[in-house]
């Protein structure tokens, strides 16, 4: 039961990972990336003309006259009259900052000044497009200037710019939230700010990152709450597991071997008293208004009433996006929407 493949699971020493991505440029002025026969090109809405006849698997803008350009498994970029401004040589590629591209190249990521592919003294044809920094894995926010960087297992932080502003010395880190990040150092979790200074003690088992001013964190005594950036814990830690507060306000707790959801101030809305299984915790995000539990060890829905949506019939929880399910229902897989209507294999 360990293939929650659409779901995203919540490890906390592992969440912290996760990638946020951004949208698609696809408009620039008068010009934008338009598909035709499964091929992207650049289409002048002025003139109602392409200028470069699509030929690319994808297209983005990643600037003004900058646009990065896929073809079968690798990127690379190109000016708004397609000139080639690097190889297809990039496994992926983030537009992090108005100055910086950060692109994965023989499984480590390296920073790409922008300015290096457009000046004409410092591209292409000059050989070297990247500063001298690699890491082997990158975090970026949609929030935030600052990026985790993660290098031989030891995470620290850099800029827009690229520069290393807090050094890579951390076992696990999470992305800053108001000014505020959740770090491990020597087995323990607390709280840094941007100048690397610590305010909150290393003292936690676990920490998640804070959102809207908050963090999970587990005790010394493996009890869990929420905390602010001051250390001040919105309820007494008295649970035996939480997950973090979804956008709606709520998180799963358990207490006694036993699941429910509370709200933001530690209040049950939904009894605990379910069956639940910690590392499909990611769930709660993807499931708006509603989250997949069990009881007599079947899965089922409840709404954040509590109310019954999906009965508890179903062996296995295979995947979700949130609007349709895969299930098995004794040796049979179903595909059924959040309402519980069965789509396909019904019969």
């Amino acid at each position: 039961m360990r293939y929650l493949l659409l779901a995203l699971l919540f490890v906390f020493s592992t969440n912290l990972f996760s990638q946020t991505t951004k949208m698609p440029q696809l408009k620039s002025g008068h010009l934008a990336w338009v598909t035709k026969s499964d091929k992207y090109g650049l289409y002048n809405t002025k003139l109602k003309q392409f200028i470069i006849e699509p030929r690319y698997d994808k297209a983005e803008f990643y600037g003004k006259d900058l646009s990065r350009i896929k073809i079968g498994k690798f990127y690379g970029f190109i000016n708004n009259r397609g000139k080639k401004l690097s190889e297809l040589r990039y496994e992926t590629t983030i537009n992090f900052s108005k100055t910086l591209i950060l692109a994965k190249e023989a499984n480590k990521f390296v920073l790409i000044p922008k300015e290096n592919l457009t000046s004409d003294n410092l591209g292409f044809a000059a050989g070297k497009l990247t500063l001298d920094n690699e890491y082997d894995r990158v975090i970026v926010s949609s929030t935030d200037n600052y990026a985790v960087v993660e290098l031989a297992g030891k995470l620290g932080y850099i800029n827009e710019e690229g520069v290393e502003v807090i050094p890579l010395k951390y076992e696990a880190a999470t992305l800053f939230d108001d000014g505020v990040a959740s770090v491990k150092f020597e087995d323990t979790w607390g709280a840094i700010n941007k100048k690397d200074k610590t305010i909150i003690d290393f003292k936690y088992k676990v920490m998640g990152g804070f959102q809207d001013g908050y963090a999970v964190a587990k005790n010394k005594k493996s009890k869990w709450s929420f905390i602010d950036g001051t250390d001040k814990p919105l309820f007494s830690f008295k649970y035996d597991f939480l997950t973090p507060m979804n956008d709606e306000g709520v998180a799963i707790a358990k207490q006694k071997g036993k699941y429910g959801l509370i709200d933001q101030v530690g209040q049950i809305v939904v009894p605990i008293e379910y069956g639940f299984e910690e590392e499909y915790s990611g769930l709660l995000q993807i499931c708006e208004g509603y989250i997949w539990l069990k009881k007599d060890n079947k899965w089922g829905t409840v709404d954040h009433s509590g109310k019954n949506i999906i009965p508890f019939k179903y062996d296995i929880l295979h995947s979700t996006n949130g609007e349709k399910a895969k299930v098995w229902l004794g040796n049979k897989m179903q595909i059924i929407d959040k309402d519980g209507q069965c789509l396909q294999n019904c019969e």
